[in-house]
């Protein structure tokens, strides 16, 4: 995050303790001094006496430093936390601009919160997650995750998600509103399309657009699952035979096949092509009836495991096969996670 001080919170003497340990976040790296500083601030009552303090001659070489170095790395460069003295002890948030005024006491509360990465599932999710991380050179991502900077809140499935976004943006019960605003700022969301086709417009995708209003991100996958997004590599000892079928489908139609499953229902019932919707049976129209029955069965329920066992060896090289596209939505994701740590 950003940390803007007013000239009310440099300028009050009792509060000076709490703003050396604010700088103690910009020095270790986890925050930065925003740009937009009042212009006195290096003649201000905080740094002018902090002399008398521990700080000494140190906090002005780090605001120097802090206010000329443009953010870099895993900082966050996107939200704003104000010190403000006249703010709510709650915080005064605004997602929209992704801003919040907080007095100095709670605003070391918002400045040591994890962000909150919110998945349907933590084990799957939070596997893919720190998997692409490693793949794309996010080294960061992965030792901010390590050092508890960031974690995944485990939302149990899409239709738990915006529940689980709005009792960490607002709280549980009639206080709702009152508890914990500053949170919104501190989570951002992931979940699955489950797209049959490209245009679908999924519980997900609707779900997700609600979230926005409580959240300080959302990304919604651009294909149905992440086991879309797993490498060929890792498919074809699962089942060769239904891997050669799949892996001669076109982009789409391997982008929006459900990867457990296949064509078959939760119970196991086998799907015929005339079933379909009609955009997703549009989508398979080329499909041969002796390959449809093969991809009836799917790569099976643990297909997902194979991210989390392949965290510290997953490459960008063995991920061709998700194409550009997908290579640069999972530089977005990195990105979404890195700009809000």
């Amino acid at each position: 995050m950003r940390i803007r001080l007013t000239p009310a919170v440099v300028s009050d003497r009792k509060v000076a303790p709490i703003l050396d340990v604010a700088m103690l976040f910009v020095e270790e790296g986890i925050h930065v001094l925003d740009p937009d500083q009042p212009e006195d601030l290096l003649d201000s009552p905080w740094v002018t006496e902090s002399s008398s303090r521990e700080s000494g001659a140190a906090l002005r070489t780090l605001i120097r430093t802090a206010m000329q170095t443009p953010a870099t790395g895993s900082v966050d460069t996107s939200s704003v936390i104000v010190l403000d003295p006249s703010a709510r002890p709650t915080g005064d948030v605004n997602l929209a601009k992704k801003e919040m005024y907080i007095p100095p006491l709670p605003s070391l509360r918002v400045l040591s919160t994890p962000l909150n990465v919110v998945v349907e599932n933590e084990h799957g999710d939070g596997a893919f997650i720190l998997a692409m991380a490693n793949a794309f050179g996010a080294r960061d991502i992965v030792e901010a995750y390590n050092a508890g900077r960031w974690r995944f809140h485990h939302a149990g499935g899409c239709d738990q998600i915006l529940k689980r976004v709005q009792a960490l943006s607002f709280g549980i019960g009639p206080v709702s509103g009152r508890i914990n605003p500053h949170l919104g700022l501190r989570t951002v969301l992931m979940i699955d399309s489950d797209a049959q086709y490209p245009a679908d417009e999924t519980k997900n995708r609707k779900y997700a657009k609600v979230c926005q209003e409580h959240c300080a991100d959302t990304h919604v996958l651009i294909k149905r699952s992440i086991e879309n997004y797993l490498p060929f590599d890792l498919l074809a000892p699962r089942d060769m035979e239904l891997f050669d079928i799949f892996r001669r489908m076109n982009s789409e139609q391997r982008s929006h096949f459900h990867m457990k499953r296949g064509f078959s229902t939760s119970d196991g019932r086998k799907i015929r092509k005339e079933e379909l919707c009609r955009e997703a049976s549009s989508l398979y129209s080329d499909i041969k009836s002796k390959s449809w029955a093969k991809l009836q069965r799917g790569f099976g329920d643990h297909i997902g495991e194979d991210f989390l066992t392949s965290i510290d060896s997953l490459t960008e090289e063995r991920l061709n096969n998700i194409g550009s596209e997908g290579k640069e939505e999972v530089r977005h994701i990195i990105s979404m996670i890195r700009k809000h740590l």
